[in-house]
C-alpha cells in the first residue's frame, strides 16, 4: 500500500542520519574503513529489528490512536525531519521526530497520553545522563585493565579496531531493535501490519539508508573527535 511509503521514506532517512552514531569515530579514525562499516551495521541493525523490534512497538503505540491516513502523516513528517537533517549532515534524533509527530496528532484527535509521554521525555533525559556515567566507569576499568596492551605499538591498533567493530556490532543491533518501532510501529497501530511484518519492513528501510546516504553525518560526527585530512 502506497501508505507505508512514508514509513520507508523515514527507516530510510533515520538510517543515513543514526548510523553515524554506530561508526562514526571508528571509520573517522580509520580503524573501520567506510564501507564494512555500512555493511556491518546493515546486517545488524535488520537482525536486531527483527528479533527486538516489536518489544518498542507497544510504547510508542500507546502514545496516541491512530488511522492509517494519521500513520502516514505522522511517519511523512518525521521522515521529512530526518532528511532535511541528513542533508545537512546534522545527526539528529529519530525517536524525537516520530514521538513529536504522533503527540501532535494524539493532541489534535484528543487520544493523546500524557503519562506515556512523560515516560519517554524521562527517557531521552536519563539517556545521556546514564551513557556520560557509564563512559566515565568504562574508560577508567578499561583503560586499567587494558593498559598493557594500549601502550604495546603491536597490540594497540588491533586492540582498537577489534573493540570498534564489536562495540558497533552490537550497537547496530540495538540500533535496530529500538528504533524500528520508530519506523513501522505506526502501521501495528493502524492494524496493517503484525509485529514481526512491521520489524522486517522497518529494519531493511533502515538498513537502505544505511547504506545509500550515510557519509555525510558519519564524517560530521566523527570530526566531532578526530581531524580528517
Amino acid at each position: 500500500m502506497w501508505q507505508l511509503s512514508s514509513g520507508a521514506f523515514l527507516g530510510w532517512s533515520l538510517g543515513s542520519n543514526d548510523a553515524a552514531n554506530v561508526f562514526g569515530t571508528g571509520v573517522s579514525a580509520r580503524l573501520v574503513r567506510y564501507r564494512t562499516a555500512v555493511i556491518l551495521i546493515a546486517v545488524f541493525v535488520v537482525l536486531g529489528a527483527s528479533l527486538e523490534g516489536s518489544r518498542c512497538m507497544a510504547t510508542l503505540n500507546d502514545l496516541s490512536r491512530l488511522q492509517l491516513k494519521m500513520a502516514f502523516l505522522a511517519t511523512l513528517s518525521a521522515a521529512l525531519v530526518m532528511f532535511a537533517m541528513s542533508s545537512l549532515a546534522l545527526p539528529a534524533s529519530s525517536s524525537q521526530a516520530i514521538v513529536g509527530a504522533l503527540f501532535a496528532i494524539g493532541l489534535m484527535n484528543h487520544s493523546a497520553d500524557f503519562r506515556v509521554f512523560a515516560k519517554i521525555v524521562m527517557a531521552w533525559v536519563l539517556t545521556p545522563v546514564c551513557a556520560g556515567v557509564l563512559s566515565v566507569i568504562l574508560y577508567n576499568v578499561l583503560g586499567f585493565l587494558l593498559r598493557p596492551l594500549l601502550t604495546s605499538l603491536r597490540w594497540r591498533t588491533p586492540l582498537l579496531r577489534t573493540a570498534i567493530v564489536i562495540a558497533g556490532c552490537y550497537g547496530s543491533y540495538t540500533l535496530g531493535g529500538n528504533n524500528v518501532a520508530n519506523v513501522s510501529g505506526v502501521y501495528v497501530s493502524a492494524g496493517v501490519l503484525n509485529p514481526l511484518q512491521a520489524s522486517i519492513f522497518g529494519g531493511l528501510a533502515i538498513a537502505a539508508g544505511v547504506l545509500t546516504y550515510s557519509k555525510k553525518v558519519m564524517f560530521t560526527v566523527g570530526r566531532g573527535i578526530f581531524a580528517l585530512d
